[in-house]
């Protein structure tokens, strides 16, 4: 007669040297191979609630579990919300900036829409719409972008996925503003091209415009003349 290999999940220590049966792995702990003297513990983010396994079982999506030799379900953690697990399933590791987990128990973070985002400085468990005289025209972003000058985003509620030119009369000095200015009287401003919204021109010689926001100045009247 000969001496048969431990199966799989069961194993020979060698202080039961001439023991006539091979025992099984305890829970949390499993053997993959055959005739071996030692079971190894799961290792993290597995568990193992039975006797005699060849392999530990993952903990569910969206659950960690950061200690080895996990012997229940139960001691699987699922992430809070803003976090997801991290590669090893062992923790929870924070969304990336520009991606938001609004759930618990959740595998993966999912990407801010356009006109949204998340800072370093956020929680991540929601994305934050871009402030008025700001934009963002791209999903997974970490901030949003300033209007240019000469453009602007209204307090609108909608998000804020681009900058409207200021219409003819008003125009936007600087950048990341929320509305346009009007043009104060003597100056005007016709044209709605992104060139020359930024400022309003002075009226030309014989030429006047006594009322704010117009897109352009008066001919004087005859008899009458503007140096």
């Amino acid at each position: 007669a000969s001496c048969e290999p431990c199966a799989a999940g069961r194993y020979h220590a060698w202080t039961t040297f001439g023991a006539s049966e091979c025992k099984a792995c305890r829970v949390g702990t499993y053997q993959a191979e055959t005739a071996k003297v030692t079971c190894e513990p799961c290792g993290f983010g597995t568990y193992m609630a039975e006797r005699g396994k060849a392999a530990c079982a993952p903990c569910p999506a969206g659950t960690v579990l950061g200690a080895p030799g996990g012997s229940s379900l139960v001691l699987c953690r699922a992430c809070h919300p803003g976090f997801k697990p991290a590669a090893d399933n062992a923790s929870c590791t924070h969304c990336v900036e520009g991606r938001y987990q609004d759930e618990a128990g959740q595998d993966d973070c999912k990407a801010c829409v356009a006109g949204t985002f998340t800072g370093a400085q956020d929680l991540r468990s929601s994305c934050r719409a871009c402030t008025a005289g700001r934009y963002m025209d791209e999903d997974a972003a970490a901030s949003c972008k300033a209007c240019p000058a000469g453009w602007h985003t209204s307090e609108s509620g909608t998000l804020r996925v681009e900058c409207g030119v200021c219409a003819a009369g008003l125009y936007a000095e600087s950048e990341a503003m929320a509305s346009c200015q009007v043009c104060p009287a003597g100056f005007a401003r016709g044209s709605e091209s992104q060139d020359d919204s930024a400022s309003c021109v002075g009226c030309a010689l014989g030429r006047y415009m006594a009322t704010s926001g117009e897109a352009a100045c008066l001919a004087c009247p005859e008899g009458r003349y503007q140096s």
